[in-house]
């Protein structure tokens, strides 16, 4: 190509950028009424900055016709690119469709070219039309780049999604699963315990009316109950020892204390357990808490309990303290007959690998100690 005739083509592409700076306003009513007429979901989310993104794509076109040397194209490029992919990243996240996005591009490549071809038809330019319409195939080029990388990052963005949401759902269906199994797992252990515990009372044989044993037996029903309701996903199979102390705690004194006023408190800093220890802990701490009321509190106005839990050199420690009367003269764990005693050993030995101890200090002293580093749920 001659001096000459690139001289006027770059003439026609200068005419025309200068043409567009000065119709701006000329350029954004066309396009308003075109998407006006187009009713798009996109001026109705976007109202506010549909403009303004007009504003920018009208300086990057000028800037495509203004572009002589290869690295201003380059730059030219990679700005239309960085638009294209805002723009269809905004479009995700506003739940648009494709659609959505590209035809306001493409009704603002419609009203540059009216505004062009009211530029030629005004013959306000000094090159050839076919110069002039070269800077049309540059606007074309910069717009159809945009079009294109709006249409890959959406469709790429829109495959990340949903691959992420199925990772989700998975994800969401193996902790429901393994929530599932651990329900089970824990009501077949839970039906067991009081089997056992049943089994336990009656080879004891019947030395309470009726009406009290069943109520130490729903006390103890409550007690596993109060462990299956702490189970959820986010704790999976282990359970918080000072929330269940103060739920057991509870049931313990409305079923047992009757009209006795009892004070319970729960301190210490408390541990979380396996499913399987945290409930033989809370049948131990409720048998503990029935023998206080039942043995060393009957009588008494001012009962009082503590529960006070403690952790030395990796071993927990229990303590459920009562003001009550104490331990009779002569008592001994290994010759007591009391049957909730009898099951609070069991427990402890068994199924927590520790020891219990009893001694009166102004009151009843239970201590239960054990390695925290064994428990475990089966």
């Amino acid at each position: 190509m001659s001096p000459l005739f690139r001289w006027l083509r770059r003439l026609a592409l200068e005419q025309t950028a200068r043409y567009l700076e000065r119709n701006e306003h000329h350029l954004f009513q066309l396009w308003n009424q075109l998407l006006a007429d187009a009713q798009l979901q996109t001026r109705r989310r976007d109202a506010e900055s549909v403009v303004a993104r007009g504003r920018d794509n009208l300086r990057l076109l000028v800037a495509a016709l203004r572009a002589e040397r290869p690295d201003e194209e380059a730059q030219v490029a990679s700005e239309a690119s960085r638009w294209g992919a805002e723009r269809a990243l905004w479009g995700i996240e506003h739940g648009l469709e494709l659609g959505d996005l590209l035809q306001p591009l493409s009704l603002f490549r419609a009203a540059v070219q009216l505004t062009v071809q009211r530029m030629l038809a005004r013959r306000l330019w000094l090159a050839v039309p076919s110069d002039v319409l070269s800077a049309v195939a540059r606007i074309n080029a910069a717009i159809d780049l945009q079009l294109l990388v709006i249409s890959e990052e959406y469709l790429k963005a829109r495959d990340r999604i949903i691959r992420s949401n199925e990772e989700a759902l998975e994800r969401s269906n193996r902790q429901l699963l393994l929530l599932n199994q651990e329900m089970q797992h824990r009501v077949r252990n839970n039906l067991q315990t009081i089997a056992d515990l049943l089994s336990l009372e009656i080879a004891n044989g019947i030395t309470k009316p009726p009406a009290e044993s069943l109520r130490e037996s729903l006390a103890r029903v409550r007690c596993i109950a109060a462990v299956h309701d702490l189970l959820s996903p986010d704790a999976g199979e282990t359970s918080h020892m000072g929330e269940l102390a103060e739920r057991v705690a509870g049931i313990a004194v409305r079923a047992l204390a009757g009209e006795h006023p009892i004070q319970i408190s729960v301190r210490g800093k408390a541990w979380t357990l396996p499913t399987k220890a945290a409930t033989s802990l809370a049948l131990v701490l409720n048998e503990l808490i029935s023998n206080s009321i039942e043995h060393g509190l009957r009588d008494q106005s001012d009962g009082r309990i503590d529960v006070v839990f403690d952790t030395v050199d990796g071993v927990g420690v229990m303590r459920v303290i009562d003001n009550g009367v104490g331990l009779p003269p002569g008592f001994s764990l290994d010759t007591g007959q009391n049957l909730g005693l009898r099951i609070a050993r069991a427990l402890i030995a068994d199924d927590l690998k520790g020891e219990l101890e009893l001694h009166s200090n102004g009151g009843t002293v239970a201590t239960i100690r054990f390695p925290l580093a064994g428990p475990r749920s089966e």
